[in-house]
């Protein structure tokens, strides 16, 4: 076999020495980066993308080149695989961008700012409750032409839910990424196709967003990326976000009256002159809330299409129950054609989740004043006595439907009130 030149010369003009080579990607015996060199070996798939992260090039610049490939080979080591890598990488599951979605130009600032500025790979996340717009900012962040421009290589979407299928989700990163099928499919567990996709990517800068992450675990079996990648996850857990991205972990924040009522308008438009104080009480009722406003917007639409004023009335009179807004429908922007969604169905993929404990103490919680009031601890154990403890509100705000604010008050969502109340009443007494 052929000595590789290039392998050797990219270390020679580093000044490193095969000793040191061998401890940074983690090789016992330095004499094996020596009979790599001298072309008598072959780096597997692992090293290979070790060495390639390690000197910042592609196995073609390092003589890492091969024509047959072995059996589980590192995908762009293969002409069929290197061909079939696209110069930008467009992820077809990422969604369309939505209208009606009121733009957060401060913390898309501080977002831009965060994955462009750090040191990579960065990390970063979007939390805050069910319905708030964290996947609908992550779509404007991929979409974004500063970003698309940092991320010069391309973005990778995947959206996880509470029971995600991992394999299914590094299988089709594998074909965005132009990996054989055959290699993709001889990997049956996610351990296996996180290397293929890691050795693929190599030095390549791209965005990974992580959309509704549920576990920590999940999360990180999808961090594949190379060396200049980045990461932008969303959750609706809290500690999730701080255990994936630390500090740089945004809670998304409610609408502002003014910016809830001009998202209600832009789907009737003319309805905020004219009926302002009747919105007013309705709109309160969502909290800022953008999925429970375009719900209400989808409705209003469709009763306002006949121009009969009689029957805006009617439907302003109907929304005013909470449990007529908890059971509007429009069809799900971001799940599978045909799937619709509910603010009931929303609020319940995380209470589904809760024992009966933490419903019931749910419940008289929210016989209490919703946000932006606050109330003690105390009051809080007062209103549960006998059901629930400290423990069970510390459920309640890890699993993000109670807040805590910085003087350790806790704050309730009145949407999050509302499910409560008419879902669990039989718990509230």
């Amino acid at each position: 076999m052929q000595p590789n030149e290039l392998l050797l010369r990219e270390r020679q003009r580093r000044g490193w020495t095969r000793e040191y080579v061998a401890g940074q990607i983690g090789i016992a015996d330095a004499k094996t980066i020596g009979r790599w060199e001298r072309g008598v070996a072959f780096p597997s798939a692992f090293f290979l993308q070790k060495l390639c992260e390690l000197y910042a090039r592609l196995p073609q610049e390092l003589g890492l080149f091969h024509d047959d490939p072995p059996l589980y080979p590192c995908p762009i080591c293969t002409h069929s695989c290197m061909h079939a890598f696209p110069q930008v990488i467009y992820d077809p599951a990422l969604p369309l961008s939505q209208k009606n979605v009121l733009e957060r130009q401060t913390l898309l600032r501080s977002l831009k700012t965060c994955l462009c500025d750090q040191e990579l790979p960065a990390c970063a996340a979007l939390y805050g409750l069910p319905g708030i717009g964290k996947t609908s900012l992550a779509i404007t962040m991929a979409r974004d032409q500063e970003i698309t421009a940092h991320f010069c290589d391309g973005t990778l979407w995947a959206s996880l839910g509470p029971s995600p299928d991992l394999v299914a989700l590094l299988r089709h990163w594998g074909r965005v990424l132009g990996i054989n099928a055959i290699f993709l499919e001889r990997s049956e567990n996610p351990e296996t196709l996180a290397m293929l996709l890691r050795a693929t990517i190599g030095p390549r800068r791209l965005l990974l967003l992580l959309d509704d992450a549920w576990t920590l675990e999940d999360a990180q079996t999808l961090q594949v990326g190379g060396p200049h990648c980045a990461y932008l996850l969303t959750t609706r857990i809290p500690a999730l976000a701080y255990y994936f991205a630390n500090i740089v972990s945004f809670q998304v924040p409610e609408l502002s009256l003014e910016e809830s009522l001009d998202l209600l308008a832009s789907f009737i438009p003319g309805i905020r002159e004219e009926r302002y104080q009747s919105l007013r009480p309705l709109v309160s009722a969502t909290g800022g809330l953008p999925l429970a406003l375009c719900l209400l917007g989808r409705y209003l639409q469709a009763q306002a299409n006949g121009r009969q004023p009689r029957r805006l009335q009617h439907a302003l009179e109907y929304l005013s129950h909470a449990s007529a807004r908890l059971q509007l429908r429009m069809p799900s922007a971001f799940g599978e054609p045909g799937a619709t969604c509910s603010l009931r169905e929303c609020i319940e993929r995380t209470t589904s989740r809760l024992d009966v404990c933490a419903l019931r103490t749910l419940a008289m919680l929210a016989t209490l004043p919703t946000k932006p009031l606050s109330f003690s601890e105390e009051v809080a154990l007062a209103a549960s006595v006998s059901v629930g403890d400290g423990a069970t509100l510390d459920l309640l705000v890890d699993a993000g439907l109670l807040e805590v604010n910085d003087q350790g008050r806790y704050l309730l969502h009145p949407v999050i009130a509302d499910y409560a109340r008419t879902c669990h009443k039989s718990y509230g007494g």
